[in-house]
This record gives C-alpha cells, structure tokens and sequence, in this order.
C-alpha cells in the first residue's frame, strides 16, 4: 500500500526569501539555484500530491516534489507553506505525473509550467 508522507523541516541555510513575483520576472537570475518562497497553497496534485501551486498576492508557481519524497494531502488546499527548492525550467519528459494505480489513483494532468521550484524541503506553517 503508498502511504503519503510529508517532509517538515526548518530552513538552516543561509538563504533569503525571494518573492513569487520576482521569480516570475526575472527567472533568469534564480535559475538553477536554490530559493526559498512562502504563500499559500491553491492547488494540490489531483494523484499523488507531488506538486503544489502557491500563491503570493496575485503571483503563483508551481513547486514539484521530482523525487516523490514530499508528498502534499490535498486536504492541505488554503494552507499556508514555506518551501525551500531549485528553480527549474520546464519539466522534463522523464519527470512526467506519477500514478499510483495500486492505489486505485487514476490517470491525471499535471501542469507544465515555463518554470516551477523542485521542492527540497517543505514546511506547513500552522496558523
């Protein structure tokens, strides 16, 4: 049987938060590197919970879990997150949704954004 597991883990490295809306404008200078953004939580994977859109103001990106070792409840809609990750562009054709069929989950799509942050830690901030 999958069970969902959740990554929860406090931020140790020497970053900055960078906002959404400077990682949609100048994608370019983050590229690659490692980010860390916050906001809340609009969509969740409709199968395995691999992939989260937050949104800061008006501002949103998707942020993927490529190893499937951060997995988001979709319970978890409104929630606010900290996420710390690497800009990347585009997903690649071997990074494609992830079905669980014996789970019972089925077949579902997933977004292809020009960039979206491969999720290295997570953190769901209580409120």
């Amino acid at each position: 049987m999958y069970k969902i597991i959740i990554g929860f883990f406090i931020f140790n490295d020497s970053g900055k938060l960078v906002k959404i809306s400077y990682l949609i404008q100048k994608p370019e200078n983050f590229k690659n590197k490692i980010v860390f953004v916050k906001g809340e939580i609009t969509r969740v994977c409709e199968g395995s919970g691999c992939w989260i859109e937050i949104k800061e103001g008006e501002n949103k990106i998707i942020a993927k879990s490529l190893d499937h070792k951060i997995l988001f409840p979709k319970d978890f809609l409104g929630k606010k997150v900290e996420i710390k990750g690497i800009l990347r562009e585009k997903i690649k054709e071997g990074e494609k949704c992830y079905v669980h069929k014996e789970s019972g989950e089925k077949s579902h799509k997933c977004p292809k954004p020009e960039y979206f942050i491969e999720i290295k830690e997570a953190k769901i901030k209580e409120e």
